[in-house]
């Protein structure tokens, strides 16, 4: 071997040697470890070097996919993934999805007004998607005129408008924010003492709303539904539909509308 070439790769040798004492890690989301010497941070992206490929070869990872950094002095860096979360464009809705609340519980504002006290559930499956559960106590609230007693129940598949974000770079609000279709069965079944009836009806809806979310922790939903349905009732009051209305036995139409206030938790 020719002195020259012989220099150069002892110098490489002990240039990788210097690299593996000088270990940082990279701790990822998912629990892997990179062992490696980190080179650069930026706003989307960790370069950084394995020894086992040499000084000159750089390697590249999202900061959406790290933890934390432990570099070889011992010094942490956490990784704000809310923040950067909140600065991603569209592309990257994924990671809202990791780090924003995905769970929802709601209140039927007004529906205490009518006689019905109704509660919500709402789960994020994915960006764009997400499922509802609503349970309603019909004959608990302050105008119950009809002295009805019963449950409503309702489950429905919601379809967000994807993407929804502010104008300015682009940037989403929350995963379960903005304009939405909901496909949704309904059912309730409830007595009128005051006119010894027994109540059944049923509805295949679809929903049409909005939902605004507040700093990742309250809502606000607004809907209107419309779809066919069922009811076992002739005489009742349509004043005071009971969780929603089926028109008339013999003209199925079945129709619904909602104000919901909600906090978002984990």
């Amino acid at each position: 071997m020719k002195p020259k070439v012989y220099m150069i790769s002892v110098l490489l040798m002990l240039l990788s040697v210097q690299i593996i004492a000088a270990q940082d890690r990279i701790i990822k989301r998912d629990g892997e470890i990179i062992e490696c010497k980190v080179e650069e941070i930026g706003s989307e992206e960790i370069k950084y070097i394995l020894a086992e490929y040499g000084p000159d070869l750089q390697f590249g990872i999202l900061k959406s996919k790290v933890e934390k950094i432990m570099f070889e002095n011992g010094r942490e860096m956490l990784i704000d993934h809310l923040e950067f979360a909140r600065e991603t464009t569209e592309m990257n809705s994924i990671d809202l999805f990791q780090v924003q609340r995905r769970n929802a519980i709601k209140m039927a504002f007004l529906s205490p007004l009518t006689g019905i006290t109704s509660f919500s559930y709402e789960r994020a499956l994915k960006p764009g998607r997400s499922i509802e559960f609503t349970l309603s106590l019909i004959g608990l609230g302050f105008n119950n005129p009809e002295d009805a007693a019963g449950l409503g129940l309702k489950a429905g598949y919601k379809f967000i408008r994807s993407p929804d974000h502010y104008i300015r770079g682009m940037r989403y609000a929350h995963i379960l924010k903005g304009g939405y279709v909901r496909p949704e069965f309904s059912f309730a079944k409830y007595n009128l003492r005051s006119k010894n009836e027994d109540v059944v009806k049923a509805a295949l809806m679809v929903n049409i709303g909005k939902q605004w979310v507040f700093s990742d922790v309250f809502l606000l939903d607004l809907y209107f539904g419309a779809g066919y349905g069922m009811t076992t009732s002739r005489i009742e009051d349509p004043e005071y539909p009971h969780d929603f209305v089926v028109v008339d036995p013999d003209f199925p139409l079945a129709l619904d509308a909602g104000f919901r206030l909600g906090f978002l938790i984990k």
